[in-house]
């Protein structure tokens, strides 16, 4: 829903592109991570997924053999570009200009407050997501091997 009211999502929606409000799926602009290959696991500490509605951040493993999840993933709705677009629809330019500062310097904790943790275990053909918190978060971290000096 958020994606549907994005600043940065206004080109699409001027083109008349709803997919990644309407499809299955997340839809994502950008993609980038890096990974480590050993005993038949892919880890990465660093897979992010960037798009119009949310930025997705993964760490953890993949069994390439296995056909496995040990991950975790933190989700960040882009809350903060929404919030000028509904002013300006709502009660004017003038408004729109005030949350379009308000947002700016607020950008940490508008981003803090639409976070949300998740877990993905399980198989390939049936995955587990389930909602978790930033102690998961951390655990996938530690067993991939992303936090340094025991951290």
């Amino acid at each position: 829903m958020f994606g549907l009211l994005s600043v940065v999502a206004l080109p699409r929606r001027l083109a008349l592109d709803f997919r990644d409000v309407l499809d299955k799926g997340f839809l994502f602009d950008e993609i980038t991570g890096t990974f480590r290959l050993d005993a038949g696991d892919a880890f990465t500490c660093d897979l992010s997924l960037k798009g119009p509605a949310a930025d997705i951040g993964i760490v953890g493993s993949a069994g390439l053999f296995g056909n496995d999840y040990a991950q975790a993933a933190i989700v960040s709705a882009n809350v903060g570009n929404t919030l000028p677009v509904v002013g300006a629809v709502v009660a004017g330019p003038q408004v729109a200009a005030a949350l379009l500062i308000f947002s700016r310097i607020f950008r940490k904790p508008l981003q803090e407050m639409g976070q949300a943790y998740y877990a993905i275990d399980g198989t390939w053909d049936e995955p587990q997501v389930e909602s978790t918190n930033a102690a998961r978060f951390a655990d996938a971290s530690r067993l991939a091997n992303c936090l340094q000096n025991g951290s």
